[in-house]
């Protein structure tokens, strides 16, 4: 079966309307009944700012990534939203591939 990936990269302590931005999306997948998601903590990265990000005990800037695995109508239903707030706080990167689905 064919699904799609969309992945979502932002900061860990970015937040958005007093919650960790990460949590607000889980939220919105949740609320436009995606199936689910998984949320990944990363020790290292650096975006086209160049500047490191990395996993520390006071690091609220290391990146995580957030991965869905849907249909293509489903992912249709909440990219644009998904691209508003990340628009609205000019940060992170959104990518989507086309996958196979093997249950």
């Amino acid at each position: 079966m064919k699904g799609y990936l969309l992945k979502i990269i932002v900061e860990f302590g970015v937040k958005y309307k007093g919650k960790p931005l990460f949590e607000h999306i889980a939220d919105v997948c949740r609320e436009n009944h995606i199936s689910g998601l998984s949320v990944f903590k990363a020790m290292q990265g650096y975006g086209k700012s160049g500047k490191m990000h990395e996993h520390g005990i006071f690091s609220k800037n290391e990146p995580v990534a957030i991965e869905i695995i849907e249909t293509k109508e489903n992912i249709e239903k909440i990219v644009p939203v998904l691209k508003s707030i990340l628009e609205e706080l000019n940060t992170g990167l959104m990518t989507l591939e086309e996958v196979e689905i093997i249950r």
